[in-house]
């Protein structure tokens, strides 16, 4: 609400995407809908959405309808839209986790599934190889967070005032905003046992404890203060999936730090991104990089340059536009097989 989440929208960054590929663009956002319209009852924003939704394509008559986390349309419309354009294609895009050992699970899986009958092909953020219960992964491709030229604006690796060595920040939920009270979050172990072994390390940490998440430019005026960062999901051992924010720290040109288990090393190399094994490999590179001003910020710019090449949300849409409607992939990286 109120454009908080643009900077880690994923539909606003596929839309740009396709705007600047030449293709003509409707949004709507389902819960803004909803909400604009709703009267005594949440059935009147939701009627109303459906509607809306309907006649849009009633008559817009679009060739490609991408879903993102629309979880309130109803099976009814999708099935009036068919019968409105036989030949149209629906794609989804997914980030959320979907593998069994991180959180929500099956709640997750069953948002992902609810219109399966009428989605020609899925989009997510974990590879589908590392996914169980996806029976037919032709119908399944991974999906990088993209990263948009005017939204990841920054080089943060050319400030040389910078306060803080470390920033982290992570939520209770992006929609949400704010921290739940007493909610439990995996990662607080982890990050209580950094903190205990790095006394010497000035970090600036965000949705931790009682420090509330920062959002929009709140968090580039924040991210721009700090020397590196911290790329850490409530799951980090599933193949390729990671947090959204790692491409707002990438992107804007922060050192960052993951997991060698996410197996991101498949597209970027040492001098790109810092992987670490465990804590105590993170401590040690960690305090090393604090001293190395010099390297770190050449694998800030190396990872940023990187990130772009790849993951640039215009290859990204055209990858899903070629992918949809079988036209050959003109260039073709690593993370597309």
């Amino acid at each position: 609400m109120f454009n908080r989440l643009y900077f880690i929208s994923i539909a606003k960054k596929i839309s740009n995407a396709l705007i600047r590929l030449g293709h003509d663009v409707l949004n709507i956002s389902d819960r803004d809908t909803i909400r604009f319209n709703r009267n005594i009852s949440a059935n009147s924003g939701i009627n109303y959405l459906n509607k809306l939704f309907v006649e849009t394509v009633r008559n817009y008559s679009p060739d490609l309808i991408v879903l993102g986390h629309s979880d309130n349309l109803k099976t009814e419309s999708l099935e009036k839209i068919k019968k409105l354009k036989k030949d149209i294609k629906i794609i989804q895009w997914f980030e959320d986790n979907l593998h069994e050992s991180g959180p929500d699970p099956i709640q997750n899986q069953k948002r992902l599934l609810k219109y399966d009958d009428f989605i020609d092909h899925n989009f997510i953020t974990t590879h589908p190889s590392a996914l169980a219960f996806v029976k037919n992964k032709k119908r399944y491709s991974y999906l990088p967070i993209p990263v948009d030229k005017n939204v990841e604006k920054l080089n943060v690796y050319q400030n040389n005032q910078s306060i803080y060595d470390l920033f982290f920040t992570m939520s209770h939920g992006v929609n949400r905003g704010v921290l739940k009270l007493n909610k439990y979050d995996v990662r607080y172990p982890f990050i209580e046992k950094l903190l205990k072994n790095n006394p010497n390390i000035l970090f600036d940490i965000y949705g931790y404890k009682t420090r509330q998440p920062i959002w929009a430019e709140d968090f580039y005026h924040t991210i721009y203060l700090s020397k590196m960062a911290l790329n850490l999901s409530r799951t980090n051992s599933v193949k390729y999936y990671t947090s959204n924010r790692i491409s707002s720290l990438i992107g804007n040109g922060l050192m960052t730090f993951v997991d060698i288990k996410t197996q991101l090393n498949d597209f970027f190399d040492d001098d790109e991104i810092v992987f670490y094994k465990n804590i105590n490999d993170l401590t040690e590179k960690l305090n090393y990089y604090k001293e190395n001003d010099i390297l770190r910020k050449k694998i800030a710019k190396k990872g940023q340059k990187k990130y772009f090449e790849i993951f640039a949300n215009d290859i990204v849409a055209q990858y899903m536009i070629d992918k949809i409607f079988g036209t050959k992939i003109k260039n073709k990286y690593q993370w597309m097989n």
